[in-house]
């Protein structure tokens, strides 16, 4: 069975922002977000621009009367701000643009993906997982909300890892993963309750602490089990 992600790119972006996750996310070739206007043509995916002595293979654009943005990839230093020339393609010859790195696609999956992972071997000790909200078929009404919280405080945590290692991450990210494992902990052992009416596949069991009252005295002659009682042995 599969679902998910239990949270978004853009609910990563939220917590860090955009610039950071991008900075934490994107490797050579990096993909850039630049921001257009006036195109008249807009490139194809494939098409290559130059820039600052790069090249820029563009990936997608998204254009409303010729504004908006234009993904490309490239693994050399873009300028800023300033202008895409066009090397091969139908776009526009030139493109002015503003520019800001954008964040890896593919590795922010991978990142919610990891975290949603580690969320599904705890919490499947008690919840049916993957969490899937889908009308009829799904075992939960919507993805509860600290299941999402988790995913996304561990997902920018694993972020920071593939850039800094656990020696680079601040005493604040640490922190904030620690809550995060205290969390899932608590949810998988049915300490704090979750909306979304998540199915519950094995409740864990309500152990009775024995009381005074309720415990046996094997020495009560009155007891039927006292004649079983060694007492050579002596009270153990």
């Amino acid at each position: 069975m599969a679902y998910g992600p239990y949270s978004t790119q853009t609910d990563l972006e939220n917590l860090i922002s955009a610039q950071q996750l991008a900075q934490l996310t994107s490797d050579n070739p990096r993909q850039i977000a630049f921001t257009v206007s006036g195109v008249v043509t807009a490139p194809a995916a494939g098409d290559t621009y130059s820039n600052n002595a790069q090249t820029v293979t563009i990936v997608s654009c998204a254009l409303v009367n010729g504004n908006g943005t234009i993904v490309g990839s490239s693994t050399g230093a873009i300028l800023a701000a300033g202008l895409l020339t066009k090397v091969t393609g139908n776009g526009d010859a030139a493109i002015s643009y503003s520019a800001e790195t954008a964040s890896d696609t593919n590795v922010v999956a991978a990142l919610i993906s990891r975290a949603d992972r580690l969320i599904d071997s705890k919490a499947g000790q008690v919840y049916t997982v993957p969490f899937d909200p889908t009308p009829v078929t799904g075992n939960c009404t919507a993805i509860p909300s600290l299941v999402s919280q988790i995913s996304v405080t561990y997902a920018c945590y694993f972020a920071m890892l593939r850039r800094f290692g656990v020696s680079g991450i601040s005493k604040d990210w640490q922190a904030l993963k620690a809550d995060a494992d205290q969390q899932l902990d608590d949810l998988s052992n049915e300490l704090v309750a979750l909306d979304g009416d998540p199915t519950v596949a094995s409740p864990e069991s309500n152990m009775v602490t024995p009381t005074t009252d309720s415990m046996t005295d094997f020495y009560d002659p009155n007891n039927p089990l006292n004649g079983f009682v060694d007492d050579t042995i002596g009270n153990i």
